[in-house]
């Protein structure tokens, strides 16, 4: 067993990479909602024609991207409660 890998087995890296991957994906899925954002705003205010006739299911398929990633969003910028050591 490496160095490394005794380090994160036993736990002394561990929470730090735990909190430093989730602050890491955090930004990641925050860049990747504001672009959906930005598409879901311009399928509801294209005059486009053809945008105008698959607006119904453009937005549907909007819709379904932005609600997960946008609860996933939330859920990674909320703080993780701390243990007591219980």
């Amino acid at each position: 067993m490496t160095l490394w890998e005794l380090l994160i087995v036993k736990g002394i890296f561990k929470n730090k990479l735990y909190r430093m991957l989730r602050k890491i994906l955090a930004i990641i899925f925050t860049i990747i909602i504001f672009f959906s954002v930005k598409e879901s705003i311009n399928i509801f205010t294209s005059t486009d024609k053809a945008m105008i006739s698959q607006r119904p299911i453009l937005i549907v398929i909007a819709l379904s991207i932005l609600l997960p990633l946008s609860l996933i969003t939330i859920w990674l910028w909320k703080p993780k409660p701390k243990h007591n050591g219980k």
